[in-house]
């Protein structure tokens, strides 16, 4: 039963590498619409409710993105299974109701409800969630979970669905996969198993991860699950009707976004490494050697207890790296970028075993 875990997170592991090899610096994603904006009195607020409803994020600021990464919350963005299923949430009596009269017409009602994303253009992973859905409803208990969704996902690819998104075919494939993987285990087991397929992600970003990040966003993503109705309410409603309503209320949820994201920087951050990805996946496939985890955290932790002081400097200007005087530095997601006296402007990227530098002169 755990095995599929480990599958899950070597497949999604050997996609990643895959994705890192032959996609580098190439994006093949379509320039996207942009999408309407509500008329509130706060543009950042409108454009952080289109983020969640539509998936665009055009236009949201440093802070927001920040806040959601440190939680690792990006999946918000990605109109995907837990939007879908929020909404079916909602609708569950009117579900309840009509399988308990015709279970044709609950059947037929069902169906059109997961057809509408097929409707929409891009939502990849929104269609994969529907037609799943469809999937598991047509099957009725013939087969697991963890089967239909192999079967939804080989059918998807098939599609090209992967193709035309490729990071959000891999990572709906890793997080759904780690979901269903298993139907027996507690809330904090998921959340650890979700945390483990975060650590993949951020292994092949370069990208640091809080160490208790993942317990807020465990919370925030079922707070979200809950409101996201609501936000759908809002969001069209005040496209359609022309009004201001529901600000206020939409506003809470952020809050309690920079309240965890704060919480969550406090208890610092690392890097994911090769030892504690390999770690991830033997956890996986429920290996439990105690000398063997030691020894892959030991090795893990070799890069932090090296990590040179000058790399960890709070100062943004005009501070010493590397041995030399800098007359501005600005600090970047990856390392920095420092202009010389001479006016040559370098960049600095701090990876997880070396830091390389690239100047123009």
């Amino acid at each position: 039963m755990t095995s599929k875990l480990g599958w899950v997170y070597s497949f999604s592991f050997l996609f990643l590498l895959l994705f890192q090899l032959y996609n580098t610096g190439h994006r093949n994603y379509r320039k996207k619409k942009r999408q309407p904006l509500p008329p509130f009195e706060s543009v950042q607020a409108a454009k952080l409710l289109r983020s969640y409803v539509t998936g665009d994020k055009s236009g949201l600021t440093k802070r927001f993105r920040k806040e959601h990464r440190n939680l690792n919350l990006y999946h918000l963005f990605t109109p995907s299974g837990l939007h879908l299923s929020s909404v079916f949430l909602l609708a569950s009596p009117l579900f309840s109701y009509t399988r308990n009269r015709s279970l044709l017409f609950f059947k037929v009602l069902h169906a059109l409800c997961c057809g509408l994303p097929f409707f929409l253009s891009g939502f990849y992973s929104l269609k994969r969630m529907a037609l799943y859905r469809l999937a598991r409803t047509s099957l009725s208990g013939k087969h697991s979970s963890f089967t239909v969704f192999l079967l939804v996902f080989l059918l998807d690819f098939s599609f090209g669905s992967f193709k035309s998104s490729p990071l959000s075919w891999i990572y709906s494939f890793l997080f759904l996969g780690i979901i269903f993987s298993s139907r027996q285990r507690s809330a904090t087991t998921l959340a650890l198993q979700l945390f483990g397929g975060q650590l993949l992600i951020a292994y092949f970003q370069v990208s640091s991860i809080t160490y208790i990040g993942f317990i807020f966003g465990f919370l925030s993503t079922a707070l979200f699950g809950l409101l996201f109705p609501f936000f759908l309410l809002i969001y069209w409603g005040n496209i359609f009707v022309k009004g201001n309503w529901g600000e206020g209320i939409f506003w809470f949820y952020p809050k309690i976004i920079g309240l965890f994201s704060n919480l969550a920087e406090a208890g610092g951050s690392f890097y994911a490494t090769l030892p504690l990805i390999v770690l991830v996946i033997l956890l996986g496939f429920r290996v439990r050697n105690l000398i063997l985890v030691i020894f892959l955290l030991l090795i893990h932790s070799t890069p932090a207890f090296n990590m040179n002081p000058r790399y960890i400097a709070e100062e943004k200007e005009n501070y010493n790296l590397a041995n030399r005087e800098f007359i501005s530095i600005k600090r970047t997601r990856a390392g920095y970028i420092t202009i010389n006296p001479s006016g040559r402007k370098c960049t600095h990227h701090l990876r997880n075993t070396f830091y390389k530098i690239r100047c123009q002169y």
